[in-house]
């Protein structure tokens, strides 16, 4: 290179020319133009440089020591070759203000819309031949076209676990419905076994019933308070007062009292129920009297109130029984919904009692029937939380693994 040669850099080709015609005139040829990348950390955050060397173009030898040697066909560059030049790459800078910091012919056939029109370079083109200068700070970094991702391979189908079948029949068998059946033995499968101990994995039955148990809210009595579980004809209300209240008189740790609001038989049923744990009750027509004896008991006892059947059908009966409820006060109402019950019988039984503020379901007649699944599913669909799980001899506070294992024992 001749001492008369400099190099110029900027972000842009303009800025570069604007350099050179400001030092060395607008006489200046430009005898070599680069573009890469400058600069960044790792690799990123770098930023386009574009670089020119120039001359004054004054009685110049154009031919560097290290450069090959200017091809024959243009042996010498006239003063008005040199000038057309730096016009021409002025004018190739206004249309392409952004110069691509890559130098790549395939990537380079690809249009783009920046890149659309052809680029008009300098006439010194021919003089770009010269290898970069290895010490210097400038490196050009040619982008290379991102490898194409591999092909997803087909997932494999799931195997069905050996005990499926078993597991769907018992819940069938049981009462569950076949969807519901279904939708537990996915979680198990999907969700379960995944966690499960090698030496527990061929198990599925616990995980169905984990499953149904998780779907199962129970709220069983927690204190003192006034309490009525209600009811239609035959469904075991009455029954599931008793044994609560003897449960409750037996272990002696809250005291209990019952009112039988407006009964059939003026409460004799209840009375001989009670009688062996000498529970004292109240069976009254007076609604307001019933309310003030809750009242001065609620506090620190537990008050248990069977109420009259609920009747099948709306109506004057059943608005009438929604108003006397109302005027007790009660803390929760519970309904007493027979395990035999199923389907829109049940939900309509459910329906109703939500008129009279029923917010808990006590399962009764539990040892009536196998199919102990069809008033779980109710309760599980309505999201209404189980107190009790009542039989002919026996009631227990409901415990949601233990109801779902009575399903699949």
């Amino acid at each position: 290179m001749t001492a008369s040669t400099k190099t110029y850099r900027a972000t842009t080709l303009t800025d570069a020319l604007a350099q050179v015609r400001a030092e060395l005139g607008p006489d200046a040829v430009v005898v070599r133009r680069r573009e890469g990348l400058h600069g960044g950390v790792a690799g990123f955050f770098q930023k386009s440089v574009v670089e020119i060397e120039a001359h004054s173009g004054a009685g110049i030898d154009l031919r560097d020591d290290d450069a090959p040697a200017m091809p024959d066909v243009a042996p010498t560059l006239t003063r008005e070759a040199a000038t057309a030049g730096f016009a021409a790459a002025l004018a190739t800078a206004t249309r392409n203000p952004e110069p691509r910091p890559y130098a790549n012919p395939a990537i380079d056939a690809i249009p783009m819309a920046r890149d659309s029109a052809p680029e008009v370079g300098p006439s010194m083109t021919a003089l770009t031949a010269a290898a970069p200068d290895p010490a210097a700070s400038f490196v050009a970094e040619p982008l290379a076209a991102p490898a194409a991702p591999p092909a997803p391979r087909p997932a494999a189908p799931p195997a069905t676990h050996p005990e499926v079948d078993r597991v769907v029949h018992a819940l069938r068998r049981a009462g569950i419905t076949p969807a519901f059946a279904d939708e537990l033995v996915a979680e198990a499968t999907d969700h379960g076994l995944p966690f499960a101990d090698d030496e527990h994995a061929a198990a599925l039955r616990p995980l169905v019933v984990r499953a149904l148990a998780r779907r199962l809210a129970v709220a069983p009595l927690r204190g003192p308070g006034a309490v009525a579980v209600v009811g239609s004809g035959g469904s075991g209300k009455t029954a599931v007062i008793a044994r609560l209240a003897t449960a409750y008189a037996t272990a002696g740790r809250l005291p209990v009292a019952v009112i039988a609001l407006r009964p059939k038989d003026g409460g004799a049923e209840l009375a001989r129920l009670l009688a062996p744990a000498g529970v004292p009750l109240s069976a009254t027509d007076d609604v307001d009297g019933a309310g003030a004896r809750i009242a001065n008991l609620r506090r620190a006892a537990l008050v248990l109130v069977d109420t009259p059947a609920l009747p099948p059908r709306a109506g004057s009966e059943r608005d009438a029984l929604v108003a006397d409820l109302n005027r007790l006060d009660l803390d929760e109402v519970h309904l007493a919904l027979p395990a035999v019950l199923a389907g829109e019988v049940a939900r309509d039984l459910l329906e109703s009692a939500r008129e009279l503020g029923a917010s808990r379901l006590a399962v009764t007649h539990a040892d009536a029937t196998a199919r102990l699944g069809m008033a779980l599913e109710l309760a599980a669909e309505a999201r209404t939380p189980v107190s009790y799980l009542a039989d002919t001899a026996t009631v227990r506070p409901a415990a949601a693994e233990d109801l779902a294992f009575a399903l699949l024992p």
